[in-house]
């Protein structure tokens, strides 16, 4: 049938989820997307995995995926390869070195603009929504998302986000030095 396959993620009729939404925007003192990221990541135990199209990481985000990948989770970021905001790719890929250094698995999906934004912790936690794992998400834009703590919820996204690696490059320190050699003038 004619399904958006993010459609089959989500639960049948009469099915309940326990789920917290999470506001935010420019008019809180201390941003809850990006607090909610950053708690998620720093409990991860086994695995993370973020999908976003714009990915510009503060420095709480960046160290919290740097931290969590040193304590060997798994850590892994999903990117589109060809964005439809190129500054935001470019500024993106700036942090490829640095979270590749420390562990970051990172991948930039080839097949079409990646609009895709979860994070997905140990398989138990879920957090969906508009909010792009980025600086403009967490300070400027007025966001809404949903932290989902069901097993069977997280599980269908991180069984997608896998599916999704078959279509997309991972970047190695070797891909960034030849990006940054081809970019000068």
């Amino acid at each position: 049938p004619n399904v958006w396959p993010w459609a089959m993620i989500f639960p049948q009729s009469g099915d309940t989820l326990p789920l917290q939404i999470i506001p935010s925007g420019p008019d809180q003192e201390f941003n809850a997307n990006a607090l909610t990221h950053f708690a998620a990541v720093s409990s991860a135990r086994r695995r993370v995995y973020v999908t976003s199209p714009y990915f510009i990481p503060d420095e709480s985000a960046l160290s919290a995926m740097v931290s969590a990948a040193l304590r060997r989770v798994d850590v892994r970021i999903m990117v589109p390869r060809h964005s439809d905001v190129k500054i935001a790719a470019y500024a993106g890929r700036w942090y490829y070195g640095k979270l590749l250094r420390g562990g970051v698995r990172i991948y930039e999906y080839e097949p079409a603009m990646l609009h895709a934004k979860m994070l997905v912790v140990d398989g138990r936690v879920a957090i969906v929504g508009s909010a792009n794992a980025d600086i403009r998400s967490w300070r400027l834009n007025f966001e809404l998302g949903a932290m989902v703590a069901d097993p069977a919820f997280a599980r269908r996204l991180e069984e997608r986000f896998v599916r999704d690696l078959a279509h997309s490059h991972e970047m190695t320190l070797e891909d960034v030095a030849r990006r940054s050699a081809s970019a000068k003038p």
